[in-house]
């Protein structure tokens, strides 16, 4: 199977459907993802560990560190930690969603429809093995972080 069938392409009229407005989603393997811990509880990740397609999101000299929680946490994902010397609280906290086994997500049957491919066994293996990360849209009551607030979250991981 070519490389190219790993992305789903989703078209603008279901773009909607995704919580939030203009939100950034891609695709990865979830070998990829080895970075989080089997028992779903939060975990610091290395810059190194993070999955590829993120590491243009991580390598800002601003991002301060990464978490994530993984299955079987109820609402897997990662959040990246910035420092912002221009907001009263300096710290800003995105949540990216990881959605695992994409032919579970309830959008799976209009993406196939919009991608133009069957879905057929070896298609419906290759979705199995692929997770989507979905940048959140900023939640007011979560996203500002003062430092301390940063620190505790940080210590909680670091254990």
């Amino acid at each position: 199977m070519s490389e190219s069938l790993s992305y789903l392409l989703y078209s603008i009229e279901h773009w909607e459907s995704f919580s939030g407005y203009r939100a950034s989603v891609v695709t990865i393997g979830i070998s990829e993802l080895n970075c989080l811990n089997e028992d779903g509880s939060s975990t610091l990740i290395y810059n190194d560990k993070v999955p590829s397609k993120m590491l243009s999101i991580v390598a800002s000299k601003n991002v301060l560190f990464s978490t994530g929680s993984g299955l079987p946490n109820s609402k897997p994902g990662i959040d990246v930690y910035r420092y912002d010397k221009d907001d009263d609280c300096p710290i800003n906290r995105d949540h990216y969603s990881l959605f695992f086994d994409l032919t579970k997500h309830p959008n799976f049957k209009k993406w196939i429809s919009t991608a133009s491919i069957s879905a057929n066994s070896a298609n419906l293996a290759l979705m199995s093995q692929w997770t989507l990360i979905k940048k959140e849209p900023i939640d007011p009551n979560n996203h500002h972080l003062t430092f301390k607030e940063a620190c505790k979250i940080l210590k909680k991981v670091s254990k």
